[in-house]
């Protein structure tokens, strides 16, 4: 899709919603269907660049049957190539290029050693593109731009900035990317990173063992079981809220050991995570502090 920085994500959300029903509604769609094609899915992914604003883009994975010839296979993505077209510029936006807008990479089931009737190739469809839909947010982004990770990491972590005089130590945090992140959450509120064909077509109904698909609340009510860090009382919580997001980040990028060392530096008490909330770290006793 292409697009510049005066885009809005809204209207990038917007067009890429009328492209995609170009190609995948209608008359031509169904003609697809009868020529070979067995069905589609395709990862939402969304990326911010300082040069050209918001970049929404899919990644789609097309099944056809192997008795579809090459000529026929060109065909039809030439002919997606061009509804999708359309519609993004029924939605307002420029007309993509070949150049820049489509890139066509194929997999046979023989070269990539799965089995066309023992149903691997569609365990191996959703998994890939499970990951693709939840890691392209985490992932880094080329160049200027910002994956939706990247844009978290910059509206919470921030920067630690101290004054060599002084010793004094500031926070700063990237207060654009923090507006960016909040248009973000608003306009993907209820979008499906994951879609597939419909009916018929579902390529999930090859799949023999696929679990049952999960809503985001029961994903979020599942309990990981991590390790516990440190117990924080009320008082040092008070000091520690405003960091909190540079606590985590020295924990998951350096370990247990450097949380702690983070807390101590910071001057807060804290306990060891024991069953016991009284129990505090080996040489220091209830009440000394």
């Amino acid at each position: 899709m292409r697009h510049h920085r005066e885009h809005s994500l809204a209207e990038c959300l917007a067009a890429l919603t009328k492209g995609w029903g170009a190609v995948t509604g209608g008359r031509a769609a169904q003609r697809d269907y009868a020529a070979g094609l067995r069905g589609w899915v395709r990862a939402l992914e969304v990326t911010r660049s300082m040069d050209n604003g918001w970049h929404v883009h899919v990644h789609a994975l097309i099944v056809v049957e192997q008795t579809m010839s090459d000529d026929a296979v060109d065909a039809m993505t030439g002919s997606w190539f061009a509804r999708w077209s359309a519609g993004l510029v029924r939605a307002g936006m420029p007309a993509p290029t070949l150049e820049h807008g489509l890139d066509v990479q194929r997999v046979d089931l023989g070269s990539a050693g799965l089995s066309e009737t023992s149903g691997a190739w569609a365990r191996y469809l959703c998994k890939g593109l499970a990951s693709e839909a939840v890691m392209g947010s985490t992932k880094a982004a080329r160049g200027t731009s910002r994956s939706i990770y990247e844009l978290m990491h910059d509206a919470t972590v921030g920067r630690r900035m101290e004054n060599p005089d002084t010793g004094q130590v500031v926070q700063l945090a990237d207060l654009h990317a923090r507006h960016l992140l909040r248009e973000y959450e608003e306009l993907i509120r209820g979008r499906r990173q994951l879609t597939w064909s419909q009916r018929d077509h579902d390529l999930r109904c090859d799949v023999v063992d696929l679990d049952e698909e999960q809503t985001d609340e029961e994903i979020v009510a599942v309990e990981l079981e991590g390790e516990n860090v440190a117990v924080l009382p009320s008082h040092s919580w008070k000091i520690v809220e405003s960091r909190a997001a540079e606590l985590l980040d020295v924990t998951e990028r350096h370990g247990v050991d450097a949380a702690r060392a983070w807390l101590d530096d910071l001057g807060v008490e804290w306990w060891l995570p024991t069953r016991l909330t009284d129990a505090r770290r080996p040489g220091v006793l209830p009440g000394e502090d």
